[in-house]
């Protein structure tokens, strides 16, 4: 099906020299990742406490190992689909991109973006819960589970974010940052309910971006969106793109503007856990989490203080 664009996005993806693309899990689900809140999503067959956060993890650290494991075994055989491709495209037409993915999943890497902030962690990644020590053996790989540590025999954990934990040290302050500095700004598959990270698109709107949306169904940030475009991502992207940039060259790869920032949870004691698998409760990321319910809006929160997603699971 061929989509006609206004002129408006179009020529104000021309004229940018800075992009920001935030994606969650309708992107990833176009691929055949399960979501969390859909029918037939992860949280159908289980209680997200008793997977998805410390208490239930140390309570049963078989069980959350072997979904885990049974997850990211999943996720080998799953493919980027053409939107991914699309949004990696996209990083290099311009010298300066960020992509702030809510996704675990590992699909941006592999479709070959690399200016990337995952603020939820990432499934490929484990450490110790005691130690932090980082293991280069992944759960897909292991056969006997409990999986423990190495060096101190702690349980190990994925990479990602859980209940009641925080976003990776900085990941949230950076994201707001570059939301703040771009041109425009493309909303791709979320449903804009999880907090703080569904406040990056009201930021650029208010400093003057161009604001875009690609989901399959308006969200609850379409309200602050220029312009909302209906479909799959996998369709509306490559079409967006030839008719941004049939005629113009791909830029050249200067650094970019936008420094990364570790992409993994920062690693601390259990005691002291700051990480957390914040995704999709609300089909809003492949991992889904969330924390306390949020009581304000997005304009009435400062934003160099809101590091924990603040939604409830469903």
């Amino acid at each position: 099906m061929s989509i006609r664009f206004t002129a408006e996005t179009i020529n104000r993806l021309r004229e940018a020299s800075s992009i920001v693309v935030l994606t969650g899990a309708g992107i990833s689900a176009e691929s055949g990742v399960p979501t969390f809140r859909d029918k037939g999503g992860h949280w159908a067959k289980h209680k997200p406490e008793d997977l998805a956060s410390e208490a239930g993890f140390r309570r049963d650290p078989v069980l959350v190992q072997s979904w885990y494991r049974e997850r990211t075994r999943k996720l080998e055989s799953i493919q980027p689909n053409p939107g991914h491709l699309a949004i990696a495209e996209l990083e290099n037409r311009f010298n300066s991109f960020l992509l702030v993915t809510q996704n675990v999943d590992n699909l941006h890497h592999r479709a070959g973006s690399t200016k990337i902030i995952e603020v939820h962690g990432n499934l490929s990644d484990q450490f110790c819960i005691e130690c932090g020590l980082k293991t280069t053996q992944t759960l897909a790989d292991a056969d006997e589970l409990p999986m423990t540590c190495s060096a101190c025999r702690g349980l190990i954990r994925p990479g990602v974010v859980w209940f009641g934990e925080m976003l990776p040290t900085g990941a949230f302050e950076h994201a707001v940052s570059a939301a703040r500095e771009c041109d425009v700004l493309l909303s791709i598959g979320t449903s804009g309910v999880v907090y703080p990270v569904a406040m990056l698109p009201e930021f650029a709107r208010q400093n003057g971006a161009y604001t875009i949306e690609v989901n399959i169904e308006r969200s609850a940030i379409s309200h602050v969106m220029n312009d909302t475009l209906i479909g799959p991502s996998g369709m509306i992207l490559p079409q967006l793109l030839d008719a941004t940039f049939a005629e113009s060259p791909t830029a050249a790869p200067p650094t970019s503007t936008m420094p990364l920032v570790p992409l993994v949870p920062k690693v601390l004691p259990s005691s002291d856990m700051r990480a957390a698998e914040l995704n999709g409760a609300n089909r809003d990321t492949t991992d889904g989490n969330t924390a306390a319910a949020n009581t304000t809006g997005p304009s009435e929160q400062a934003p160099d203080t809101l590091t924990t997603q603040t939604s409830i699971p469903q």
